[in-house]
C-alpha cells in the first residue's frame, strides 16, 4: 500500500475483535468489517480482551492453551490504542444509559468521527443516534 492510499480509521469494540480472535460464529464478519481498515479502540479494549479470554478458559479448561494463543495473537494485531478524556466518557455515558466501557467506544468513535464497528445492538444503537 502506497503512502497515498490511507487505509480509514474505524473503531473497534470487543465484539468484533473477540469473535475474530477467538473463531467464533461471526468471525468471517469481523474479518470482513477489518478488512481495509486501521482499528481504533480505547486501551481499555486488552482488558476486555483478556477477560473474554479468561471466560472462555474457564468454561472449557481444556481449550485453555489454545484460548491463551488466540489472546496472544490478538495482542500483536495493530490497533492505535486511544485514551478519552474521561470526563466526557462520563457524560455519554449518563446521557445514553450506558455502561463507561461502552461510551468509552461512543466516545472516541465520535471524537475521531469514525465508524464503530460491534455486534453489541445496543452500542451501536448509542452510536447511531450521536452520529
Amino acid at each position: 500500500m502506497g503512502a497515498s492510499e490511507a487505509r480509514a480509521l474505524a473503531v473497534v469494540d470487543a465484539s468484533v475483535f473477540g469473535a475474530l480472535a477467538f473463531n467464533e460464529s461471526r468471525s468471517g464478519e469481523a474479518a470482513g468489517l477489518l478488512a481495509g481498515v486501521t482499528p481504533v479502540a480505547p486501551g481499555l479494549v486488552r482488558y476486555e480482551m483478556a477477560n473474554i479470554a479468561r471466560t472462555k478458559a474457564l468454561r472449557d479448561p481444556s481449550s485453555s492453551g489454545l484460548v491463551t494463543r488466540a489472546f496472544r495473537r490478538w495482542l500483536e494485531l495493530p490497533v492505535k490504542l486511544v485514551s478519552p478524556e474521561f470526563d466526557g466518557v462520563l457524560s455519554l455515558a449518563l446521557a445514553e444509559d450506558l455502561s463507561a466501557y461502552d461510551a468509552a467506544y461512543v466516545y472516541v468513535a465520535s471524537a475521531l468521527d469514525a465508524p464503530l464497528l460491534t455486534f453489541d445492538m445496543r452500542l451501536a444503537s448509542a452510536w447511531r443516534r450521536l452520529g
